[in-house]
């Protein structure tokens, strides 16, 4: 270690805390960008003439390439290091937000938010691995819980921001916001960020690809990961569509953005809750089947409730608590050896849920006519979490039978 890096080190004593604010801030921008599409969709629908069926493919869109990058991004973090494909994925998100402002047509669309969603995948993934690099092993699930409720917070972040801003400007200044914040996001890694002491003497590059995981994993990855994907796409509904939903009631934008915006506060607010609980009670499934039901009845509800303000809010503050413990669903079975590749798995499902069903939510809209649609749509997400709950218990009972010593919550 030369002299400067010395420094750097003093500078930084304990500072794994300050790493994981460093990338907390710099994540949020994931939620902020990927929420662009959903606030600037009645701009985008008049503007471009395009249909509610293809904003929520340009919603799913931004996940389509965790499809094929989520298994290989600690690959490429090992090939040409975590901090500088960081930098290099912000950089892209600067990029695809910088051509869907410029965009004069569905196509440039579609190219800016995959080119958009390329740099959010690898950044998901790759900033995940540099808190469990920081963090000793009794401590990286409370601070994956932190970097967790980024997302959330940027897109709370955007529906007020970017709420404002339309009710003064046009759409293309919230793609320009989104891609400045990108590039804001990109120097603060760059010129902050450093791996742990130790880390890089310990690390040798290569791009070898051998896959520890055995069958019943992977079975049980693909569930557990299927169920991560519907859970989200039924919560991302609220944010996505609820918008919309308001304003069809007589809410005015600026209003219908504040009261969605309230999904994701609580979400921010609320996932560490759930953690808690389910850390100190025990009785995780428990919890999981009785937030999936509150979810799969309050969003059917919310569209035809004499108060679905009230409804919206019950429900939200309900249906945020499992998020923590679904994440740790894989712990339970995954080998230590296995954890990566296992990961992969279980992201890789998720993409493939998310980059696919949010568009159905959108066909929805277009199909009934009904703003209230794709919220009921998210009822059937939740009832759908439940089934593949209700499988993953099934079958790691059947399959690990050693699962009561590896820690599965009941």
């Amino acid at each position: 270690m030369n002299s400067s890096e010395m420094q750097a080190a003093g500078r930084w004593t304990g500072s794994k805390w300050a790493m994981l604010a460093l990338l907390v801030v710099a994540r949020t921008n994931m939620g902020l960008q990927f929420q662009t599409v959903a606030d600037s969709s009645e701009q985008l629908v008049s503007a471009m003439g395009i249909s509610w069926h293809e904003i929520g493919r340009l919603i799913g869109l931004y996940m389509v390439p965790g499809v094929f990058i989520a298994l290989l991004g600690a690959l490429l973090g090992r090939k040409f290091g975590d901090k500088r494909l960081v930098v290099f994925s912000l950089f892209l998100m600067a990029v695809g937000g910088a051509l869907m402002a410029v965009a004069d047509a569905y196509g440039v669309l579609t190219a800016g938010r995959l080119i958009s969603g390329v740099g959010g995948v690898v950044v998901n993934v790759l900033m995940t691995k540099m808190i469990a690099d920081w963090f000793p092993a009794r401590q990286v699930a409370f601070a994956t819980a932190i970097l967790i409720v980024s997302w959330p917070l940027g897109i709370a972040l955007g529906l007020v921001i970017n709420g404002q801003l339309l009710t003064v400007t046009t759409w293309p200044t919230v793609m320009w916001l989104a891609s400045a914040v990108s590039l804001a996001s990109m120097m603060l890694v760059w010129l902050w960020y450093r791996d742990p002491p130790g880390l890089a003497a310990s690390t040798t590059k290569g791009f070898g690809f051998k896959l520890e995981i055995t069958r019943v994993e992977a079975l049980l990855c693909i569930v557990a990961g299927s169920l991560w994907a519907v859970y989200n796409v039924g919560f991302i509904m609220l944010p996505s569509f609820g918008g919309n939903f308001f304003v069809s009631l007589g809410f005015s934008p600026v209003e219908a953005a504040f009261l969605v915006s309230i999904a994701s506060w609580l979400l921010i607010l609320l996932v560490p809750v759930g953690g808690y609980i389910g850390a100190r009670w025990g009785h995780q499934n428990l919890i999981l089947f009785i937030a999936f039901a509150v979810g799969t009845v309050g969003m059917a509800w919310i569209p035809v409730a004499s108060s679905p303000v009230l409804i919206f809010i019950i429900t939200g503050s309900i249906a945020v608590l499992p998020a923590g413990l679904i994440m740790s669903l894989p712990a339970q079975f995954l080998r230590a050896e296995a954890r990566g590749t296992g990961m992969g798995v279980f992201f890789t499902m998720y993409y493939v849920g998310f980059a696919t069903l949010p568009e159905v939510g959108g066909w929805a809209r277009d199909y009934t006519g009904d703003a209230g649609a794709p919220i009921q749509f998210g009822a059937i997400m939740f009832f759908a979490a439940t089934f593949f709950l209700a499988l993953f218990l099934v079958l790691k009972k059947r399959l690990v039978p050693s699962a009561a010593a590896t820690g599965s919550a009941s």
